[in-house]
């Protein structure tokens, strides 16, 4: 009985080390697999596993087909093999060692975009002639997680961190492989300034164009920047394609500087000014100086617009945005001085002061702003002088000084003659003076500048709506021409009323769909003068048909909102008190409203 015992408990004890030796040997595959993709980067996606099992499975079937003797022969050697305690041992000793090995020496990924590259690790150099392709430029290297290493690229620095069992990828920035080749630097430039908003299609068009040389091609990431940036400030994303274009950059180069930048130029399309604040402010300090630079101005562009559009929608006003907006560009001159690119330096100063510049003009203190385009105009960068010689000319308009707007207008075109802001500003200058076909003759020329068309699409569709506003009203009241508009709406892809009828009517919804869509669009801002003056003549034509309870409903509409704009416009202005011209019946309509109270 006592033997019987000692055997059944022998044979309990080789089927329970066997049992352990049959999960240690499906352990140590699992720990083969591991090791298979973390030194080596092999996959095991659905169809290597379906492969091994398939393989398990043939073995299965030759096993089933042997007869009963060979059968049971194998079964009992394997038995007798694996439950042998040595055997145990072994596996235990293999877990152990595969488990040390994983623990002691630890691997992480170094990629890097195309091109080559001097890539330093410590004092090792991991570098070759021939890695050109981005996919290929990557190496694995071996450390222990206490330990970690120096990664370095030309200038660039960055601290190596290791991690068991889960390798770490590490991923160079392109600007740390490019940074010193002069063709790097100026596309950057480029790309940056368009965030300046001068005329973004100018430094987009030469970015594109260089992009596409032999050299271009190597920058691999600002290739991938250019069509978001393109999409932001030129094209209506009503697809969000920039939000996949970036989210494919934000997976291939997580290090991206430029990421949040993008982000916040994405918000920034979709009218989202407070979220793309958040994104700037959450941008790393140690970017390179221009994409820092960049951050600080456009977080102030978005705080501005953010008033301009809380303030044109009629909700209550936060001040606090627009003095954020303007100590936000007083920020980015001031960090501009110490910039040693002395083109980007004068531009991005010279930007900064003429946005605070009209900040001051939402602020309603005109003085201010003329200061502001005063000390931009001593800039010794044509674009510049343009440009605030431009808005110079537009505060004086404002004022209703027009032969200082004239004057202010001549000087720009004379620094450039081909700036597109002057061109148009001086068109309507013509309007406000009541010069009907001096101004249809300059903004047809507009209109039909394809140099312009690449450079400043807005201005193009700014004087083809001009040409428009002309033409509808060359009949007067009695015989509207609204098919004037027909081009130009397709072009925004707005809706045209065609079918509604008296066509008068059709002309006053065209107006209301234009103060809304383009005068007040955050894409055309600073043209609130437009807008009242759609507004007002929507009102007085719809008034003209007082049986017709649809014109009616569009006056009511006209007067609300011509009400709430009129607010983020200076009293002093002088569309409020003129009686002649474009915007007489601004000055006529604020004189009924307030006669009312």
């Amino acid at each position: 009985m006592a033997r019987g015992s000692l055997v059944g408990a022998q044979a309990y004890s080789w089927r329970l080390s066997g049992l352990y030796a049959v999960g240690g040997l499906i352990f140590i595959c699992l720990q083969i697999h591991w090791m298979l993709w973390y030194y080596f980067d092999l996959e095991f996606d659905a169809q290597k596993i379906l492969a091994e099992t398939a393989t398990g499975g043939l073995v299965g079937i030759a096993y089933a087909a042997l007869p009963t003797l060979n059968q049971r022969y194998l079964r009992m050697s394997l038995r007798r093999v694996v439950a042998q305690p040595r055997t145990l041992v072994i596996m235990v000793t293999a877990i152990s060692a595969i488990l040390i090995v994983g623990v002691t020496l630890n691997r992480t990924r170094i990629r890097w975009p195309a091109g080559q590259a001097e890539v330093w690790i410590d004092d090792t150099q991991l570098t070759s002639e021939k890695w050109t392709d981005a996919t290929s430029n990557s190496l694995s290297v071996l450390g222990n997680f206490l330990r970690p290493k120096i990664l370095r690229v030309g200038d660039f620095s960055q601290t190596v961190d290791f991690r068991p069992f889960v390798p770490l990828t590490y991923d160079v920035p392109e600007f740390a492989i490019f940074s010193t080749r002069g063709e790097y630097r100026h596309i950057t430039r480029l790309l940056a300034l368009a965030f300046y908003q001068l005329i973004e299609n100018h430094f987009l068009s030469e970015a594109r164009t260089r992009l596409a040389t032999d050299e271009g091609k190597k920058y691999i990431d600002l290739a991938a920047v250019r069509p978001i940036v393109e999409l932001c400030f030129n094209g209506i994303d009503v697809a969000r394609s920039g939000d996949t274009l970036l989210g494919a950059l934000h997976q291939n180069r997580r290090a991206s500087p430029w990421i949040p930048l993008l982000q916040a130029c994405l918000h920034y399309a979709h009218g989202e000014f407070g979220a793309a604040v958040v994104d700037l402010s959450a941008a790393p300090k140690v970017s390179p100086p221009p994409l820092r630079n960049t951050a600080v101005f456009f977080g102030a562009v978005n705080q501005l617009r953010d008033y301009i559009l809380r303030s044109n929608r009629g909700d209550v006003i936060d001040p606090s945005l627009l003095e954020s907006a303007i100590a936000g560009f007083r920020e980015a001159a001031a960090m501009a001085e110490s910039l040693d690119d002395p083109y980007f330096k004068e531009i991005a100063r010279g930007s900064a002061n003429i946005f605070r510049g009209i900040s001051f003009v939402y602020k309603h203190d005109n003085d201010a702003a003329f200061e502001a385009f005063e000390v931009a105009a001593k800039s010794s960068y044509p674009e510049i002088q343009a440009r605030s010689l431009s808005d110079l000319g537009y505060v004086a308009l404002l004022r209703g000084s027009l032969a200082d707007a004239r004057t202010s207008f001549t000087r720009a075109l004379e620094v450039d003659r081909k700036f597109p802001y002057a061109r148009t500003n001086l068109g309507y200058l013509l309007l406000a003076e009541g010069r009907y076909d001096e101004a249809r003759d300059l903004f047809i020329k507009l209109t039909n500048d394809d140099e312009l068309r690449k450079e400043s699409l807005r201005d193009v569709i700014l004087s083809e709506l001009a040409v428009a506003h002309i033409e509808a009203e060359k009949g007067g009241v009695s015989a509207p021409n609204p098919a004037a508009y027909d081009a130009p709406l397709k072009e925004l892809g707005i809706f045209d009323y065609v079918g509604t009828a008296p066509p008068l009517l059709r002309l006053v919804q065209i107006r209301l769909a234009l103060a809304d869509r383009i005068y007040m669009s955050h894409d055309y801002y600073g043209l609130e003068m437009f807008a009242l003056a759609m507004y007002a003549r929507a009102n007085a034509e719809a008034r003209t048909m007082p049986g017709n309870a649809e014109a009616m409903a569009a006056a009511d509409r006209a007067v609300a909102s011509f009400r709430t704009v009129s607010r983020t416009v200076d009293p002093r202005c002088f569309i409020f008190h003129v009686r002649d011209g474009f915007f007489g019946p601004v000055g006529a309509l604020t004189s009924e409203l307030r006669a009312k109270g």
